[in-house]
């Protein structure tokens, strides 16, 4: 018989069975549905690349300095003497993202947007689906300003309008024409958060990334943003010339780079070059390294599911053999060899595969599109494009022939070995006979791994829960449910730096001066915040000079009001005041940990520091205030400096303040409040110190409701699982319960035992969970808020799965204490 007759022959055998075809569309279903789309995401996150020419030839170039980790960006003048000087390049070109203020129509929006230097497009082989790319003229500095926009915000902000070609948008304060929409699906070169607009370098201070420029070090005297080495933002990505490899380029561009450091050794000394191949970085190479085993974990768990519910299904199959076992024995009498009935009974089982795998299909389809649609509580939220392309639908066959494999493979290998005579003997559906005695300790086995794959991810969900709850309460160092910010950019205005400091400490005197509101203050950082800054320091005893190991040290700017707003508790010395204004000596104030570490003996007021270079001015602390949290809830106390807000701010700061009761039910009126004042600022964003918490402790909050999801996916499998073969064991055991009863058992007793035995599968499969257990909380430990063995935890996932097998239980245990001894007597 032909592979074709085996599939048709199995097509009529399931027509006989909907309500097995039932059930393997829905839990087999549940299983790859839930894989594809966790493989979609991750995917789509880490492993889709835009579609550009010759990826195979681009490599990344990064900047190093000795002795250091990281892996760092690069000037625009070094990238234009690479250019120029490499030849193991065809092309090199740069990018770097920036958040870009965006108004049309009088409408404004914050959008992610990317900096580009000339030849980025033509390198990569993208052309404009509409419009054109940028000229090289466009790309000189003092040139008019263009804007190419994505496929994505084409149809987003112009509904896919033609004539958007040539209209322009206001961005930062200066009009753009747009020259172009580039093709659909490319956003840039970088996953995730992936770029909505793109302008050339040559209008780099019109976009600047508001806020970096302060943390560069110091600027040379008349030095543009286009000179400045020190100023380094810039993404590399080089093409490979004929007959080279990125060893080649890592050795030239190293020679190259030790030519740099000796050209200019103020700003490039101890620099080197890095190449690695773009298909093997992720995100960026320091990072990567924590993305890999977090998608595996990530795979694995929605992999127990996909277990779960094949060990569901084999459980039925394995049932199903029992009852066709007369069938298969006249199948044997007529001639059938045992690698036939093999071959059938796995067409069989790979046909309930393929239906769960449409099912499947489908609930990954449905899923995605609401994943697509979810919006986070992000200033910027991710953009990806979820579908079921190539390497996700290649996914999904393959997780359907392994399901198929598994499902079938234990009950047709013990069905093809079934012996013709007992199996004429035996009445289709009846009860033990000495063929079948394995089917109960094969099915047992089965549910004892579902038991102990669910109890996994229970304790996995109450480890996440408990965490976030943990983290919640954990004393942060200040109040975060009174206070509130307003990210504020007046770059729009177009004001030198004393004129925006002087309109922001307006709307900050505005805001204070409101009944409802305590304090309000300015700064450029507040903590649990995404914009994460440090600084580099030279401290004398700890580092003096750029030969000494770098010191990177958190850091923000900050007024007086600023620390009445956190409530700071100061220790020594003082707070800012007015005499901190710009042009004064340039003071800080720091945390009790900045200087314990640093003057444990001798207290830390009076001392001085330099940041970002050796010979730039001193900067004396005036004050110590208590610690408190800086970047995440969980973190160990770390060191925190204020510098003057009045001695450094330029067009963007956040406005905080203290309402009198909670900051989210004032928020809005304050946001209003702002705008009215200075109609001009652009609403960056407004939030509250609570949801940055939460915001900061997103992947422990996200990773809790992906793991609750599929707990509860396993106990359902398991609960199902769990209920059939009890429900087939007693149907096993009816003689043997009549017997029980007729020699005086109880129905108690009878319930009792059926009870019993269920709870039997559920302690021995909680002792192998418990151990994957342990082996997850290990896994997971650098994000738990908890220990990884928390007893609570323990103690709810083996309380579920109590109670989901007494549920399960329930029917077969009133099934059995229902049995009437005297009819099953009569049984043979």
């Amino acid at each position: 018989m032909s592979l074709g007759q085996d599939l048709k022959l199995g097509v009529r055998v399931l027509q006989k069975s909907p309500g097995l075809v039932a059930v393997a569309a829905l839990s087999i279903g549940l299983g790859i549905g839930v894989n594809t789309t966790m493989f979609s995401v991750l995917h789509a996150a880490l492993f889709d690349r835009p579609e550009v020419d010759a990826p195979e030839q681009l490599v990344n170039v990064y900047t190093r300095r000795e002795n250091s980790e990281g892996f760092g960006t690069n000037s625009i003048a070094d990238w234009r003497d690479l250019r120029e000087r490499s030849e193991s390049l065809s092309d090199l070109a740069g990018y770097s993202l920036a958040l870009m203020n965006v108004e049309r129509d009088g409408r404004p929006s914050l959008e992610v947007g990317s900096i580009v230097t000339p030849g980025y497009f033509e390198m990569l082989g993208v052309d404009a689906q509409h419009g054109r790319r940028f000229l090289s003229e466009e790309q000189e500095r003092g040139a008019a300003p263009v804007v190419l926009l994505t496929h994505r915000y084409w149809e987003r902000a112009f509904a896919q309008d033609p004539s958007a070609i040539g209209d322009s948008l206001r961005i930062g304060g200066a009009d753009f024409t747009i020259a172009g929409v580039l093709p659909q699906g490319f956003n840039g070169l970088l996953r995730g958060i992936e770029a909505e607009l793109f302008v050339p370098a040559a209008q780099l201070e019109l976009v600047e990334p508001a806020g970096q420029i302060e943390n560069q070090g110091r600027r040379p005297s008349g030095a543009s943003l286009f000179d400045w080495r020190g100023y380094r933002f810039l993404t590399l990505t080089g093409r490979l010339a004929d007959g080279q490899n990125s060893a080649g380029v890592q050795a030239e561009l190293q020679t190259l780079m030790a030519a740099l450091a000796s050209e200019h050794p103020d700003s490039n000394e101890k620099l080197t070059a890095t190449v690695l191949p773009t298909s093997k970085v992720l995100v960026n190479p320091s990072i990567d390294g924590t993305l890999l085993p977090g998608a595996g974990l990530l795979l694995v768990m929605v992999g127990l599911v996909l277990l779960v519910a094949c060990a569901n299904l084999a459980n039925l199959l394995l049932a199903r053999a029992v009852a066709r076992r007369r069938e298969i024995g006249v199948r044997l009498a007529l001639g059938a060899s045992q690698r036939q009935l093999l071959r059938q009974l796995l067409a069989e089982s790979s046909l309930l595969a393929a239906v769960g795998a449409l099912s499947g299909l489908a609930i990954a389809f449905v899923a995605l599109r609401f994943l697509a649609t979810a919006e986070l509580d992000l200033p910027i939220s991710p953009n990806f494009d979820y579908e079921l392309g190539g390497p996700v639908l290649f996914f999904a066959l393959g997780l359907t022939a392994l399901t198929a494999l598994i499902c079938g493979s234990i009950p047709a290998l013990q069905a093809a070995r079934t012996s013709l005579v007992p199996a004429l003997k035996a009445e289709a559906g009846t009860g033990y006979s000495r063929g079948s005695r394995r089917l109960p300790s094969l099915g047992s086995v089965l549910v004892v791994l579902q038991v102990a794959f669910s109890l996994i991810l229970v304790i996995g969900a109450s480890l996440m829960a408990r965490s976030v709850g943990a983290a919640r309460d954990v004393d942060l160092g200040f109040e975060a449910e009174p206070v509130g910010v307003l990210t504020l950019d007046l770059d729009a205005l177009d004001l030198d730096r004393s004129e925006a400091r002087e309109r922001f400490r307006a709307l900050a005197d505005a805001l204070a001066a409101e009944p409802e509101i305590e304090a309000a203050g300015l700064t450029t950082r507040i903590p649990l915040g995404l914009n994460m800054v440090n600084g580099n320091f030279f401290i004398p005893g700890h580092r003096e000079t750029e030969d000494d190991p770098p010191l990177q040290l958190e850091i923000t700017y900050a007024d007086p009001g600023y620390f009445d707003v956190m409530g700071s508790q100061l220790l020594e010395g003082r707070l800012f005041d007015s005499r901190d204004r710009a042009g004064a000596p340039r003071v800080a104030v720091v945390t009790r940990e900045m200087a314990r570490r640093f003057w444990p003996e001798e207290g830390a007021v009076g001392k001085r520091f330099r940041m970002n270079i050796a010979d730039s001015s001193e900067i004396e602390i005036v004050g110590v205030i208590e610690d408190h949290k800086v970047i995440t809830p969980g973190e160990m106390t770390r060191p925190f400096v204020h510098l003057a807000w009045d001695q450094s701010a330029g067009s963007y700061s956040l406005l905080a303040f203290r309402s009198r009761t909670g900051a989210d039910g004032l928020l809005e009126k304050a946001a209003a409040r702002v705008q009215a004042l200075e109609p001009g600022a652009f609403l960056v964003d407004s939030t509250t110190l609570v949801r940055q918490r939460d915001t900061m402790l997103l992947p422990v909050r996200a990773g809790g409701s992906v793991f609750a999801a599929m707990a509860l996916l396993a106990l359902a499998l398991s609960g199902t699982g769990l209920a059939g073969l009890i429900a087939y064991r007693v149907g096993q055991r009816t003689r043997e319960i009549g017997l029980h009863m007729a020699l005086g058992a109880d129905r108690g007793t009878i319930a009792r035992n059926v009870l019993t035995e269920s709870l039997g599968f559920v302690a021995a499969g909680s002792g192998l969970g418990l151990l994957g257990a342990f082996a997850l909380g290990k896994a997971l430990e650098s994000v738990l808020y908890v220990s990884s063995w928390d007893p609570v935890s323990m103690v709810v996932g083996v309380g579920a799965l109590i109670v989901v097998a007494a549920l399960a239980s329930w029917a077969p245990a009133r099934r059995a204490a229902r049995v009437d001894p005297l009819i099953a007597l009569r049984q043979t």
